[in-house]
């Protein structure tokens, strides 16, 4: 197979991802949306270990175009992002009814206390993650959601 993000794709549109488990059904796609190449290179090395398929975005306004095209099963939002942060990405995507309950998991480098985390925390997340991410942190707070989401399904 071909290495890349064709080699994840099957002929009936579905996506695979994640140690080859080609039977696995709990495929899911997630976007991360953040300006910081390390932190998403962190968060998609955990995703994919939950068979994700994993889309990355720079930034705000390419994120919520990537929602909106790949409809993806989770959001990892950065709040401090250049041109549009997090906060207003999140307000906007959940001023759409279509998106008003998609699962968003937020990170960032602000303190829990600081006012633009509390702002987001109103805005109906599954979690929030201080930088710089911690992998087996992660990693538990992530089977745990994943968990709920599955619940949510059946």
């Amino acid at each position: 197979a071909m290495v890349g993000e064709s080699a994840n794709a099957v002929p009936n549109g579905s996506f695979r991802c994640g140690n080859g488990m080609i039977d696995n059904p709990e495929n899911r796609t997630a976007l991360i949306v953040d300006d910081d190449p390390t932190s998403r290179f962190l968060m998609k090395a955990v995703l994919e270990q939950f068979n994700c398929r994993v889309v990355e975005a720079k930034l705000g306004v390419e994120g919520l175009q990537q929602v909106r095209d790949i409809g993806p099963d989770l959001l990892v939002l950065d709040i401090l992002m250049p041109h549009m942060d997090g906060l207003d990405t999140l307000r906007y995507l959940r001023s759409d009814p279509k998106f008003e309950s998609l699962p968003v998991i937020v990170v960032s480098v602000l303190g829990d206390d600081h006012m633009l985390v509390k702002q987001i925390q109103e805005l109906d997340i599954l979690g929030y993650f201080t930088k710089p991410l911690d992998h087996g942190h992660l990693s538990r707070k992530l089977t745990v959601l994943f968990a709920q989401l599955d619940e949510k399904v059946d």
